[in-house]
């Protein structure tokens, strides 16, 4: 199997485990979507820095001169991994999950982002939609409609009570 496969599949397998931590940590009301946010973008920043040194210095498996890359590809990566995935997605993401069923936003979610992604890329002449990816396409909208629009039971007491309070917490 490649290696690109197998880090798909590990990051699929981190991104289900990871959410569901999130619904878990949101649904329990002592927490909430932005500030859950805030505590993953705080811890996670260092491993990704080190990452990246790691990455640049020691295994030289990316390239060292990035702060001379073009505009456009700096734009890209502020604008689109940074503000649109690192932060306004998650966003969206973690406070649909305050308000509905995991089973319901993550695959509308994350199916709408593969769909998005391969007619953005090809309206921007970076990849083809060939018939075997329309016909992928259609298979994960349908997929999305399937998973989402299923009766779902009901979640956990935790999952959608009330805001716990503390003794010293106001109100």
């Amino acid at each position: 199997m490649p290696v690109s496969i197998l880090l798909a599949i590990g990051a699929g397998v981190c991104f289900g485990v990871g959410e569901v931590c999130a619904k878990y940590v949101i649904g329990s009301g002592q927490i909430g979507p932005m500030t859950l946010l805030a505590v993953r973008t705080a811890f996670a920043l260092p491993l990704v820095i080190l990452s990246a040194w790691l990455a640049i210095s020691w295994a030289g498996t990316e390239p060292a001169g990035w702060r001379g890359a073009s505009p456009s590809v700096l734009a890209a990566a502020v604008i689109g991994s940074g503000v649109l995935t690192g932060a306004l997605a998650l966003a969206l993401f973690y406070s649909a999950m305050r308000l509905s069923d995991i089973t319901v936003v993550k695959p509308i979610a994350f199916g709408l982002a593969p769909v998005t992604a391969a007619l953005v890329a090809h309206a921007a002449g970076l990849d083809r939609v060939t018939l075997p990816k329309a016909i992928g396409i259609a298979l994960i909208v349908v997929g999305v409609v399937v998973l989402s629009s299923a009766r779902h039971a009901k979640p956990p007491a935790h999952a959608t009570a009330e805001p716990r309070r503390t003794p010293d917490a106001p109100g």
